[in-house]
């Protein structure tokens, strides 16, 4: 069975129970959510994961247009982002950085369609919902260029496909019930994770909820992986460490 069939076969069984059970009603259209997998592990050798998440809430109002947005982020940690240039002999320095502070490590938008056909441009600002919005929460100081730090460090993030909009990722199954999907990129990390869902009614935000999961990568060579992400200074150390180790052991082989 592949992981997207795996991931249907839950979300029969996850449809099926939000569908019997009872809707606890804060006001008018109060969102509930299910997600596929709440602990996603994977093996060393995988190559990303499906996840799947389903919302549901009282539809009152016939004749409005809904639309939702479903922004998931990733175990946050510091970035800096260098910018680089030539000194007078022509070497290759660092001229200028700009410091992030709990930057997600992923960060996805994900919508039943394009996220500025039922959002204003403040809105999602305000809200944080697009990945770009999220670097530029993270971003410390204020350099006069810190946009295009921003826009410099999305395309790398999004050439890893850590970060992305899909605008047609989301999908109304039925008035008042919906789901969206995402397969997670093979660089995950391991930690908690977060499915931030706004659900708009005409343009207007009508309600908000949360959807937390965890990420469990199993195996040395994706821990080593992690080292280098989240400490590249101790795991230059190891590598050092294990490079003088390797050359210290073949001299006293060879010697013998």
């Amino acid at each position: 069975m592949t992981r997207w069939a795996a991931v249907l076969a839950k979300a029969l069984l996850l449809v099926a129970a939000m569908t019997a059970a009872p809707h606890s009603r804060g006001h008018a259209e109060t969102l509930s959510l299910a997600i596929s997998d709440p602990v996603i592990r994977l093996n060393p050798n995988y190559a990303g994961a499906p996840i799947a998440l389903f919302g549901r809430f009282d539809e009152t109002s016939p004749d409005a247009t809904y639309d939702v947005s479903v922004t998931v982020v990733g175990p946050a940690r510091a970035r800096v982002v260098n910018q680089v240039g030539r000194n007078a002999v022509g070497m290759v320095v660092t001229t200028r950085r700009v410091y992030y502070d709990r930057l997600p490590t992923l960060a996805h938008l994900i919508t039943n369609r394009p996220l500025d056909r039922f959002a204003d441009d403040q809105t999602a600002r305000r809200l944080s919902l697009r990945p770009v919005d999220l670097i530029e929460d993270a971003r410390l100081g204020t350099d006069p260029d810190g946009e295009a730090f921003d826009r410099a460090l999305l395309r790398d993030l999004v050439q890893r496909n850590e970060y992305g909009v899909d605008g047609h990722g989301a999908t109304f199954i039925s008035p008042g019930f919906f789901s969206a999907r995402l397969q997670l990129p093979s660089s995950i990390l391991s930690g908690p994770y977060l499915a931030r869902v706004v659900l708009f009614r005409d343009g207007e935000v009508v309600d908000t909820a949360e959807q937390a999961f965890v990420v469990q990568v199993a195996g040395l060579g994706s821990r080593l992986t992690q080292m280098a992400r989240r400490a590249p200074q101790h795991y230059a150390a190891l590598v050092v460490f294990v490079a003088l180790a390797t050359g210290w052991l073949g001299g006293v082989i060879f010697r013998r």
